[in-house]
């Protein structure tokens, strides 16, 4: 009879198990990034009498995770982070590396990606150039302090048409901002006067800058139908001297193409002269004014010169029985020995799933499945209560013959 009431007890205590992870998947249905939990009983083996094995109840086997894929939400940020498919996003508290499937990601006041528990999350820094090093060991993330160095301007291009129809002597100027290697702004002007006697254009450049020497001088000729035709190389411009102290510059005026025709961009037909386009390849410093992620967990800054460059990396890890990690609260996983060592790489390969920019995973908990469970495990806990009082009257009812 005994044992009929500590089986009836192991089954309380096993349902009341089951009910309390149940109960902790439901609140946590609207938890960024949560995984459900999954109860596994087993019997326990008793004695055996009378040549038959009699059970002594019920255990909990385990409590795994289900890392099932969860459904995305979008969001206005592009630092939060969602991963479809396999793995783990990392984070680290400065000593130990967790592991994480909630992507909310901010910067601090450093400029270091952290999730909402201040851990900094793990990815490869780029190289000035851009390049990423995607062998070199993981770390925190950062893009403190980062700028978009200036470049000088080594050529430019103006699309153009000079009046076909000119009178001797006519002029026409147009002014094109360039960059030093300081990234300072000169103001490059090129003026035009036509020569009637050769029927050409001469022209010369001058700087904004009053301390500058400016070498660069030449003619344009056209054919009868408007066509460049001379020169048959870019000219090049030079300017020195600069009062910033940068280094000089030398520029190339983009005119012909590599064989040495004209490229299509000066022309002098019957119409006024005009200049309708100007390019060049110069900026000057700037500043970050926004980042993207792409689908391979690539950060990319865009900086207020309108320059674009790599800054990181965002590195996933993926295990070989994620069932095995540790829960330790608040989304965050530990590596332990049933989980396997945490193999780390890029997002999109080696069976690592994708990134989703501005979107983050919801929790994988299936509400109409929960209170499904919840029914039988609480018939269960019912069935079991009721052994229990079942032996106890029994019991009763023994020490009753006596009386």
């Amino acid at each position: 009879m005994l044992t009929s009431m500590y089986s009836g007890l192991s089954g309380l205590d096993a349902n009341g198990t089951a009910l309390s992870v149940i109960g902790n998947n439901i609140a946590n249905v609207n938890t960024v990034g949560y995984k459900s939990s999954d109860v596994a009983f087993e019997d326990v083996l008793g004695a055996a009498i009378g040549g038959e094995q009699l059970g002594q109840g019920v255990t909990v086997g385990s409590i795994t995770s289900a890392f099932t894929q969860g459904a995305f939400e979008s969001t206005n940020s592009s630092t939060d982070l969602a991963l479809s498919g396999n793995g783990f996003f990392v984070v680290s508290d400065g000593t130990t590396q967790y592991y994480t499937r909630a992507g909310q990601f901010t910067f601090d006041a450093n400029g270091n990606l952290i999730n909402p528990q201040q851990m900094s999350v793990q990815g490869w820094l780029a190289n000035p150039d851009g390049s990423i090093d995607t062998s070199a060991a993981p770390t925190n993330l950062s893009v403190g302090n980062t700028v978009s160095s200036p470049s000088a301007t080594t050529s430019f291009n103006l699309g153009m048409n000079l009046n076909g129809q000119a009178v001797d002597g006519e002029t026409f100027s147009n002014s094109i901002d360039v960059y030093d290697s300081k990234g300072g702004k000169e103001t490059l002007t090129v003026t035009f006067t036509y020569d009637q006697a050769n029927n050409q254009w001469n022209w010369t450049a001058t700087s904004s800058d009053p301390a500058a020497t400016v070498t660069g001088s030449g003619v344009l000729q056209f054919d009868a139908n408007g066509n460049l035709i001379s020169p048959t190389t870019d000219p090049t411009i030079a300017i020195t001297g600069l009062s910033d102290g940068a280094n000089s510059l030398s520029m190339s005026w983009d005119l012909v193409d590599s064989s040495g025709a004209s490229n299509g961009s000066v022309t002098s037909f019957a119409s006024a002269s005009v200049v309708n386009t100007q390019t060049q390849d110069g900026f000057g410093a700037g500043s970050l004014q926004g980042v993207t992620v792409d689908e391979h967990g690539v950060i990319t800054g865009s900086f207020s010169n309108g320059q674009a460059r790599a800054l990181g990396q965002v590195v996933i890890a993926d295990f070989t029985s994620p069932w095995g990690l540790t829960s330790l609260g608040q989304g965050i996983y530990g590596a332990s020995r049933a989980s396997g060592d945490a193999a780390i790489g890029a997002a999109g390969s080696g069976g690592r799933g994708d990134i989703s920019s501005g979107a983050l995973e919801q929790s994988n908990v299936d509400l109409s499945k929960e209170f499904v469970k919840m029914i039988t495990a609480q018939r269960g806990f019912q069935a079991s209560s009721r052994v229990i009082t079942t032996t106890d009257q029994i019991l009763m009812d023994v020490i009753n013959i006596k009386q």
